[in-house]
């Protein structure tokens, strides 16, 4: 009896693997798992920009930069992860990644144009409309002495544009905007480095001999109202200065400067600017490194007399 049901029972088929569908379902359920880490990943840069937009914190553009370059590279990998899950079934989405992608990167390249202008300005020149060619700390002198008539000793801004005529005589913003770009600004031996390396750039320079010209006249010209022996003090008067965008210390001061050492000192006005990057990462309560100035106007007054 036992033999005869053998012969009726149904043999259960042989067990064949098919190893290339378990590995293309190996390669999908990796690609799925990599998906919703980086789809995390881009949750929280998203977040982070939105804490940072409706907060009270401090951003600057190099913030903006390497976020969003580090957004763009996340959403491009989720799209190329999510058509490798579902075999290029949503390759249009690469085509609206590059539109979206562009935009920002225009948005981003829009700059503050430093205007043209004298490249040394004395006071009784400036009033708050020159605010773009020698920030709010020297705008602002400017109102008190020409507009309200308040005692202000005498003095001139080196402005903006002067930084900028500096900056392209030496074919600078290339090397400075390439070591900015790299920069982690979340890492404080990467921000000292790179700060450091920006004002040995600017130090290693001398004067454009132009703004040598022009900065010896105007130091002549205050000679004649002061006196030769003057000493002056020479400190930044930076866009975006003496705002809820700086801190006292944040720039540049020397005390004590003849007038012969002018050119000297504003170099090393010019180059602090890099430094402030630092000074504001250690700053309590900073909450992003300010970038390197894109326009760095300077001023001189009276410091110390000595007859």
């Amino acid at each position: 009896m036992v033999k005869l049901k053998g012969l009726f029972k149904k043999k259960e088929p042989e067990y064949k693997p098919d190893r290339k569908l378990e590995e293309q379902v190996r390669q999908k359920y990796g690609a799925f798992r990599r998906l919703l880490a980086d789809n995390q990943e881009v949750m929280e840069i998203i977040t982070d920009l939105e804490e940072k937009y409706q907060g009270d914190y401090l951003f600057d553009m190099q913030y903006l930069r390497a976020n969003i370059r580090r957004l763009s590279e996340k959403v491009h990998n989720l799209i190329h992860l999510l058509n490798e899950i579902a075999n290029l079934k949503y390759g249009e989405l690469y085509q609206v990644y590059e539109q979206i992608h562009q935009e920002l990167l225009d948005l981003l390249a829009k700059k503050r144009k430093i205007p043209v202008d004298d490249l040394v300005l004395p006071f009784d020149r400036i009033h708050f409309d020159k605010e773009e060619s020698v920030g709010g700390k020297m705008a602002n002198l400017g109102e008190l002495r020409n507009r309200l008539g308040l005692a202000v000793p005498e003095g001139f801004a080196i402005t903006a544009y002067a930084y900028k005529e500096f900056i392209e005589y030496h074919h600078l913003q290339e090397e400075i905007s390439r070591r900015l770009n790299e920069l982690d600004i979340n890492n404080l031996e990467d921000l000292i480095l790179v700060s450091r390396g920006i004002q040995q750039l600017i130090l290693q320079k001398p004067i454009p001999p132009f703004l040598e010209e022009t900065l010896t006249k105007s130091c002549r010209a205050l000679a004649e109202k002061t006196g030769p022996e003057i000493r002056v003090a020479v400190r930044s008067s930076a866009l975006g200065e003496d705002s809820r965008l700086s801190f006292a210390g944040q720039y540049g001061t020397i005390l004590n400067v003849s007038l012969k050492d002018i050119g000297e000192k504003y170099r090393e006005i010019l180059a602090s600017g890099s430094g402030q990057s630092r000074r504001s990462a250690l700053y309590p309560g900073s909450r992003e490194a300010l970038p390197f100035p894109s326009g760095y106007p300077c001023l001189l007054g009276p410091g110390q007399n000595r007859g």
